[in-house]
């Protein structure tokens, strides 16, 4: 196992959309053993899930994040999954791995491709079903991999709140800090002050560079290591993000940072940038006057439903960074050890995602 990369858990969550409030459990005994093993109150997950919903303004579906039982047909990876992780502080835990089998009973349109290639090319189906085993096998070690990566960042934290409260307010400070370029007009060169906007579109486009792996002069592992562990997990920023339009909303961006900080006792914060002013000769402001004018309750929307989706944030990070990590090895240690005393995949699950 040297040579190969470790797995995005089959842990993958299942949320239940749409459900009416009558028919939910309540969330003090709705809340994930899972979650609760890992120090993660449940209710701060569900709450976490109502503030995006708030903040998006999507009425229609509604996300239990607490919700993160896995379906039935990923059960037979979870044992997979904790041999990976186990194995990383263990050697004599083996690593088990899904046959082709197993990965095409979990998705059955595998199969039928497989038995249709096989009908005309014999050959081509014995090369298809080791291709499918594959990469099944490279999902479960990704996956694996992926958890206990931030089980490891998150042992070299003491207290990950405070950790959360001290990176987002460096962050903030370096975007509301003036900044200047030059620019240039009819008459003649001169210095500007960089716009929010642009800061925050900016911001953005480091934020994909660092979730998608990249090492930032600025926004380092060591100097922001809850912001560069958790942006590849929420996958944030999204691909679908329209980095123009999100960043019109800069100022009232950085004014939710503001009151979230001030809310966790944070008296060294510069002044909240103002946004940019609409002029009719510089065509980069229209957009501004646009959204002011026809998407202004958007805008407010913003600055008032961002502090809470932080709040919420805060709430679920673990009080002691190595207490989790050592949960996640214990938690993934005690499945091996399950399977290996012939438990099946159900009964694996049910002990770990009871409720």
């Amino acid at each position: 196992m040297d040579n190969v990369d470790l797995p995005r858990p089959p842990m993958s969550a299942t949320l239940r959309n749409g459900t009416p409030d009558s028919e939910r459990t309540p969330e003090s005994s709705r809340g994930n053993n899972l979650l609760r093993e890992l120090g993660i109150d449940p209710s701060a997950v569900a709450g976490l899930g109502r503030a995006v919903n708030e903040l998006k303004d999507d009425k229609y579906t509604q996300k239990d994040l607490a919700d993160i039982t896995p379906p039935e047909s990923t059960y037979f990876a979870i044992p997979m999954v904790a041999s990976v992780i186990a194995h990383r502080i263990d050697s004599e835990v083996p690593v088990t791995m899904p046959t082709q089998a197993e990965i095409e009973a979990m998705r059955p349109w595998l199969g039928r491709i497989n038995r249709f290639i096989g009908r005309f090319w014999k050959n081509g189906a014995e090369k298809f079903g080791k291709y499918v085993e594959r990469r099944g096998q490279q999902v479960v070690i990704d996956t694996g991999n992926k958890i206990a990566d931030v089980a490891d960042v998150m042992r070299t934290i003491e207290d990950p709140k405070q950790q959360f409260v001290t990176e987002l307010t460096s962050l903030y400070n370096h975007l509301a800090r003036p900044e200047y370029e030059k620019g240039e007009d009819f008459l003649g060169e001169h210095k500007q002050e960089l716009k929010i906007e642009d800061k925050i579109k900016n911001l953005l486009l480091d934020l994909k560079y660092v979730r998608d792996g990249g090492d930032h002069q600025l926004y380092t592992r060591d100097q922001y290591p809850i912001l560069t562990t958790i942006l590849p997990v929420i996958k944030f920023p999204p691909d679908t993000l329209d980095y123009d339009q999100a960043s019109i909303a800069g100022s009232e961006f950085m004014e939710g940072i503001h009151v979230f900080l001030r809310q966790q006792g944070v008296a060294q914060l510069m002044p909240i940038p103002t946004p940019q002013e609409v002029n009719l000769f510089d065509s980069g402001s229209w957009m501004r006057g646009i959204a002011e004018t026809f998407f202004g309750e958007k805008l407010e929307r913003v600055k008032k439903s961002l502090p809470n989706v932080l709040t919420q944030v805060h709430g679920l990070l673990p009080a002691s960074g190595p207490q989790f990590a050592d949960k996640i090895y214990g938690i993934a240690h005690n499945v091996s050890t399950l399977s290996k005393q012939g438990k099946t995949p159900g009964e694996i699950a049910q002990s770990v995602f009871r409720k």
